[in-house]
């Protein structure tokens, strides 16, 4: 049998939805859940993602996808999906359609897929002791919700008072704009070294980002690709979000910045305060997940 996964969106799209969510109808959740009824079967993945690269780089060695194919983002609004059939090419059944109607359930990852090498890195910090991931950065940069010096105070002020190591990601790369189709250079950076904080900003790749948030205490991120990494509550997780945000705006966040599967979403209106909340929930996270 072969089967098509059609996946349009950012990275974070693909993640939320490769980790049992639902959004803009991909079909990844069920790559592995077809896998074990028919081991046999033939899987190809057809997406189109700003975010090409990271795409490409994060799912290249996952063993149940036996072909991928990494396209420019096209909009959904413009009925990309009536295409999707003549992009599989003959033979090819939605894997979805197919799962739905046989009464298939989601099967979740449980790893991140590397090289020996990228998981004996991964290993070397989790050795060096307990340790949360910050990701201060974010594609769309009306998500970022502080200035580097205020990120810089964040994550010391998280040091501090967790008494963890902290280690954080980013990694400039180059992003296609949804709407005029241009290209962008997303530049990720930050001025930090001290003792117990690891910075490998530009200096790992996506794989191993993944692999090290799978191994920490909690993921303290702005709306990111790597937040969508977590948002099915299968690791700890605080959102840092703007005033603006749709998830502020229509009630998404839980009044006590609390919630009971390990999401905190916490809006960023008054700094000070939010910085406040953002430590002392992150800790409240960590406690709470030690007593389990």
């Amino acid at each position: 049998m072969k089967f098509y996964i059609h996946a349009v969106g950012g990275l974070g799209d693909h993640f939320h939805e490769y980790f049992g969510g639902h959004w803009r109808h991909l079909d990844f959740s069920y790559l592995k859940a077809i896998k074990i009824k028919h081991p046999d079967c033939y899987v190809k993945v057809i997406s189109h993602s700003a975010c090409k690269e990271a795409v490409r780089e994060y799912f290249k060695f996952e063993p149940d996808i036996d072909e991928l194919h990494v396209m420019d983002w096209v909009d959904p609004n413009k009925k990309v999906f009536k295409k999707e059939k003549e992009e599989a090419g003959p033979g090819f059944i939605k894997l979805s359609d197919y799962a739905i109607e046989n009464n298939i359930e989601k099967v979740i990852p449980d790893k991140v897929y590397m090289r020996p090498e990228e998981e004996e890195f991964v290993e070397f910090i989790r050795r060096e002791g307990e340790f949360i991931t910050v990701h201060p950065f974010a594609g769309e940069p009306g998500r970022i919700v502080f200035k580097e010096e205020e990120y810089i105070n964040l994550i010391s002020r998280l040091r501090k008072k967790l008494g963890v190591n902290i280690v954080v990601l980013g990694a400039s790369n180059i992003k296609r704009e949804k709407i005029k189709g241009k290209e962008i250079k997303n530049e990720e950076k930050i001025n930090i070294s001290s003792d117990g904080i690891f910075n490998l900003v530009n200096k790992i790749n996506i794989r191993v980002a993944c692999g090290l948030i799978m191994k920490s205490s909690c993921l303290v991120a702005n709306h990111s690709s790597l937040a969508c990494f977590l948002t099915q509550g299968h690791r700890p997780l605080v959102i840092m979000l703007p005033k603006h945000s749709w998830m502020t705006k229509h009630n998404r966040v839980n009044k006590n910045f609390l919630t009971e599967d390990n999401i905190s979403l916490i809006p960023v209106i008054k700094k000070k305060e939010a910085m406040h909340q953002i430590v002392d929930t992150t800790k409240e996270i960590i406690e709470r997940n030690r007593n389990v």
